[in-house]
This record gives C-alpha cells, sequence and structure tokens, in this order.
C-alpha cells in the first residue's frame, strides 16, 4: 500500500470515528458524504487533499473542549488528543424540566442539554444556579448545584 493511500485511509478512519460528534454540531460540510466523496478521486495526490480539506472542516466542526465535553468520545485527531481535557464544566441552568418517567433534563445557558440517568432524589435544582459537571467513572458524569447535591446526566445537545 502506498503511503498516500495509507494516509488517506488513516483520515477516513479519523472522520468517520468523529461522526458523532460532527452530526451533533450540526456541520454540513463535514458531513458523511462530503468525506467519503474523497475516496471516488482517482489520482492520489488530489485524493490525499481532498482528505486533507475534509479533516480540516471536520476539525472545525468538532469546537473546542467546551463544546465537546459531555460527547461521545472518539476522535483521533492530533490537534484534538492534543488539547488538555476538561475536569469540569460550569454554566447556569436556564430551565428544568420532567422528562415525563421522573428524571429531569437540565437546558444549560452555554447551550447544552443534559439529561438524569436515574430519576428519584430530593433535587432542588432551580433556573438560575449555576450548575457544574464533572466526569465520573466509565464515561459517566455528574451534574451539581449549590442547593442540591448531585446527580448522574448524560449529555442529550
Amino acid at each position: 500500500m502506498k503511503c498516500q493511500e495509507a494516509t488517506a485511509l488513516v483520515l477516513l478512519a479519523a472522520g468517520l470515528a468523529a461522526l458523532p460528534l460532527v452530526a451533533h454540531a450540526g456541520d454540513d460540510a463535514a458531513s458523511t458524504g462530503a468525506i467519503l466523496e474523497c475516496r471516488s478521486v482517482a489520482d492520489d495526490g488530489v485524493r490525499l487533499q481532498c482528505f486533507d480539506r475534509r479533516s480540516a472542516e471536520l476539525q472545525a466542526a468538532i469546537g473546542t473542549p467546551q463544546q465537546r465535553f459531555g460527547l461521545a468520545a472518539g476522535v483521533a485527531t492530533k490537534d484534538v488528543s492534543a488539547e488538555p481535557e476538561l475536569q469540569e464544566l460550569a454554566s447556569r441552568i436556564t430551565s428544568v424540566k420532567n422528562a415525563g418517567d421522573g428524571k429531569l433534563i437540565f437546558y444549560l445557558e452555554n447551550g447544552q442539554v443534559w439529561r438524569q440517568v436515574v430519576a428519584g432524589g430530593a433535587l432542588l435544582i432551580k433556573p438560575g444556579e449555576i450548575a457544574t459537571l464533572m466526569p465520573g467513572a466509565l464515561g459517566s458524569f455528574w451534574l451539581k448545584a449549590p442547593s442540591s447535591g448531585r446527580t448522574k446526566v448524560t449529555r442529550l445537545k
């Protein structure tokens, strides 16, 4: 296998691994179709340029560590892995809604939406409070607010 072909395959794998983040970011320029279009380019040099351009678009769509906090892992590009992982993220709660199954949904000022994993508990979290989100074990996350305890959450948006 030629070096350029191997590079193209690595870029394709990195792009496909990041698709959940890209879909979440909603960037059409870095969509699956745009990345896969590069595979059909016959000329090795032009194909590699296509993958380079699409991977740069993908990188831009992924965003900052704050925007990625709580999203599924899987981006294997050098630029992203070089950034430090956030240990916590704080944002004001704009609203709290009941999901209908006893679990709460938290809407944050930064645009993120988090859902309680396990119903129950005496949570008194109110809009206007600053929520602190922290990673837990095995890819889990905790949401904590000053007026209440903490609850395990998963990111929806």
